[in-house]
């Protein structure tokens, strides 16, 4: 089974101090022993309309990293299994072009096993699985230089050396500014910042 989280909606400089992934099984199939599985961070972006075990990998079955996140044992099913994976989602929120998610594989698949788990189209809404985000904002950001309450909404001017306009735009998102500024070509360019109650502008070379 593969599953992801859309984390945008995490602010930026926070701190996560614990994720936890939660599934609901409500049937499990053993043939001999129980045979212990493992979450995995998947390492190749996937389409829900298009997913199986040949499509997109690169390795029919999941393209992934090697080393699990998390293992559980438990043969009981109608209950909740819950995974701690604080590092994995704390690197996918600081690197957003990681977050291709997660998959659950058997360590064996001799003798038979299986798993089902109550998905997020499943008409069980209360038993859909879910991440729980622990996190503590910062009272302050500093982008570029500046210290701004991390509450205000500021208003974003960023031009070039010769003063002409490149962007203008209100925000209390500071991943629009970085990602406004990644986009910027090589040169020397001013970025002007305005809040309700402070006003500053700082000259950034970007070298690409």
């Amino acid at each position: 089974m593969v599953i992801k989280f859309d984390l945008n909606t995490i602010p930026d400089n926070v701190t996560i101090s614990e994720a936890t992934l939660s599934v609901y099984p409500f049937y499990k199939y053993y043939e001999g022993e129980n045979g212990p599985k493992s979450l995995f961070r998947l390492t190749k972006d996937w389409s829900e309309s298009s997913v199986n075990w040949s499509t997109p990998w690169t390795t029919k079955g999941g393209d992934f990293s090697t080393s699990a996140l998390a293992t559980s044992s438990n043969s009981s099913y109608n209950v909740w299994e819950d995974y701690d994976v604080t590092s994995a989602v704390t690197d996918m929120v600081e690197n957003s072009g990681n977050n291709y998610g997660f998959i659950f594989k058997f360590d064996s698949m001799t003798p038979k096993k299986g798993v089902s788990i109550w998905s997020s189209e499943s008409s069980q809404e209360d038993k859909r699985p879910k991440l729980t985000i622990t996190y503590e904002s910062p009272t302050s950001i500093k982008p570029y230089g500046f210290t701004i309450a991390h509450a205000e909404r500021y208003n974003v001017k960023i031009t070039n050396i010769q003063g002409r306009e490149i962007a203008s735009f209100e925000t209390r998102d500071i991943k629009q500014l970085n990602k406004m500024m990644t986009s910027l070509s090589s040169g020397v360019h001013i970025i002007h910042i305005t809040t309700p109650n402070q006003k500053f502008s700082k000259q950034i070379r970007i070298v690409k």
